[in-house]
């Protein structure tokens, strides 16, 4: 589907920009993952959340270059290949199952960090890496279920030269277009506003100042992801809203069109969400920082630092906890000890 086909210069420039996100967005993900999978001490639940979420991103930007990018380098079939080419690939639905479970991610990733630190001794409402991994799997699995109405219908129009969606029932794009505001939109919005409120509450309002610098550097640790999550939780309502706003209206009033300027900045809009997480965590996550220097410039010693985990740094407040199992919390301190230990050693051998 070209973007300002009357106009060269402008569908170059549009093109370029969505390139230059594609290439930012597959590349930084890759790095998350790389970072996440490769090293022990990085894979905690909300790590392995963000891995999936990265997957996500990637999605949206095959699903994006298929649509935008590829049509215009190939000439588009006709025929029945066509229309499988067009339901599957150069219509970009691929973009709409990432997008979905990213948003299940997003949700995800708050509630893990609301069970953490609003609850933290409630042991039977933490996310552990199980519960991750099989939240990840059923994110993907509910994408695809609500995105099959998105798969139906599609063929290529030679006079109209793109991919286009005829629906079965008159009644049913309205309705599919207020489900995805409200089930995408507006409810996941809603969650994590609730989650990250409490949060903000818990750690920047009733948080008390300990003299311990374990506890004041678990308390920096948390507040640096809180903000982190924030962060690309803003950047996917910027991304995704408008889409959805104009998914609305196109179904929901006659008189509005989707021209070329609105088309190419949601289009931007949604790859920049997905392209800019990585950066996010880069930005705000210290250790992500590092481990993402590391794989970019190659660095032989590779540093083994435990992320402040909140079962770690409160096992003094724990052990005084009758409901807590005091054997565990013992076990992860002695394996916190060893992995200081270790980047000790590394740290060392650096130098």
């Amino acid at each position: 589907m070209s973007i300002y086909a009357n106009s060269p210069s402008a569908r170059i420039t549009v093109l370029t920009i969505l390139s230059l996100f594609v290439v930012a967005d597959v590349f930084g993900n890759i790095l998350v993952c790389l970072v996440v999978l490769r090293n022990p001490s990085m894979r905690t639940a909300m790590n392995l959340i963000l891995v999936n979420l990265a997957l996500c991103d990637i999605t949206v930007a095959i699903g994006m270059t298929s649509k935008y990018i590829l049509t215009e380098l190939i000439s588009h079939p006709t025929g029945d290949f066509g229309k499988y080419l067009c339901t599957f690939i150069t219509s970009g639905n691929l973009t709409w199952v990432g997008g979905l479970a990213s948003v299940f991610c997003l949700v995800s990733l708050s509630y893990e960090r609301y069970s953490a630190i609003v609850n933290p001794y409630d042991i039977h409402k933490r996310i552990t890496k199980r519960k991750a991994v099989w939240f990840s799997v059923a994110s993907w699995i509910m994408s695809m279920i609500i995105c099959v109405p998105e798969f139906i219908g599609y063929d290529y129009y030679i006079t109209r030269q793109g991919c286009f969606q005829k629906w079965p029932f008159p009644w049913l794009p309205k309705a599919y277009s207020m489900f995805w505001l409200f089930v995408v939109g507006i409810i996941p919005i809603s969650l994590m506003v609730f989650f990250y409120s409490r949060i903000v509450h818990t750690l920047w309002f009733q948080s008390k100042r300990d003299p311990e610098l374990a506890q004041q550097a678990a308390l920096r640790y948390r507040k640096s992801v809180t903000k982190m999550l924030i962060v690309i939780s803003v950047i996917y309502i910027i991304g995704w809203m408008p889409t959805l706003c104009v998914f609305v209206l196109v179904f929901w009033s006659k008189a509005f069109q989707v021209g070329q300027v609105i088309g190419a900045v949601t289009a931007i809009l949604v790859v920049f969400n997905s392209a800019v997480n990585p950066y996010a965590y880069a930005l705000q996550s210290k250790e992500f920082r590092k481990r993402l220097k590391s794989y970019i410039f190659c660095c032989q010693c590779r540093l083994v630092v435990l992320p402040v985990n909140d079962t770690y740094t409160q096992h003094s407040v724990a052990l005084n906890q009758p409901h807590v199992n005091k054997a565990f919390v013992a076990d992860q301190n002695i394996e916190l000890q060893s992995y200081n230990k270790r980047s000790q050693t590394c740290l060392k051998k650096e130098g």
